[in-house]
């Protein structure tokens, strides 16, 4: 297995959807091709992954291959993330750390940043997966939010980013130390829930503050919270 790596921060692209009722999300992972082939910071070519649910069904995929050079991909879902990786500087780039990650309990996080801090003594060599371990037994958001300030008032990170599944409800968390305008997620609320790296053509999206979490259900933001960190 190939354990290469390249220098600086992990500079991923991220999708994360919520819908009423289960839609074609064919031009969500056209746009995690567009971001990953031509986005900023581009190319993000280390592998990419999906886990998407239409509430009985889960398609949960995971490649080596860039998406920009995968298969299209159609189908009908309602609840879902997608991430497209470029590796940090001493991370291995092997399937390992290929995300989103899942545990056993069914929860689902992705991660785009760097925890800087993170020995990553796990079996997947992944900072991410530290970050998720830390905050994936929550009970609900009052725990979540507790959780993550513990555990980022000890640990320096470049962006602390996820999109985190439990059950109907989909957790987007936004958190920078540096490079605002590559680690700001978009979100829209216009037809459904959408947030992602970079903003789509189609208008009308968003930016989250530093530091600002929200809690999504079958399309609509049922929860806001303005000052995790």
């Amino acid at each position: 297995m190939v354990n290469n790596a390249v220098g600086g921060d992990s500079l991923c692209r991220m999708i994360g959807f919520s819908y009423p009722e289960s839609r074609d999300i064919g031009d969500l992972v056209d746009h995690l091709k567009h971001m990953a082939e031509k986005g900023m910071k581009a190319p993000h070519s280390h592998g990419w992954g999906i886990y998407a649910t239409d509430g009985e069904n889960v398609f949960y995929y995971k490649t080596m291959t860039p998406v920009y050079e995968d298969v299209d991909v159609h189908l009908e879902m309602s609840l879902g993330i997608l991430h497209a990786r470029k590796a940090s500087g001493d991370v291995p780039i092997t399937p390992l750390q290929l995300q989103p990650f899942i545990s056993l309990d069914g929860v689902v996080f992705c991660h785009n940043g760097t925890i800087k801090t993170s020995e990553s003594a796990n079996v997947f060599s992944s900072d991410s997966y530290d970050y998720f371990f830390n905050v994936r037994e929550f009970a609900d958001l009052d725990d979540l939010v507790n959780r993550l300030r513990s555990f980022l008032r000890v640990n320096r990170y470049s962006g602390a980013n996820f999109l985190m599944l439990k059950s109907s409800k989909l957790y987007v968390f936004c958190a920078h130390e540096s490079r605002h305008d590559y680690y700001t997620l978009w979100y829209n609320t216009d037809d459904g829930f959408v947030v992602t790296s970079e903003p789509r053509d189609t208008g009308g999206y968003t930016p989250m503050e530093n530091g600002e979490l929200l809690e999504v259900e079958r399309g609509k933001v049922i929860a806001r919270i303005k000052s995790v960190v």
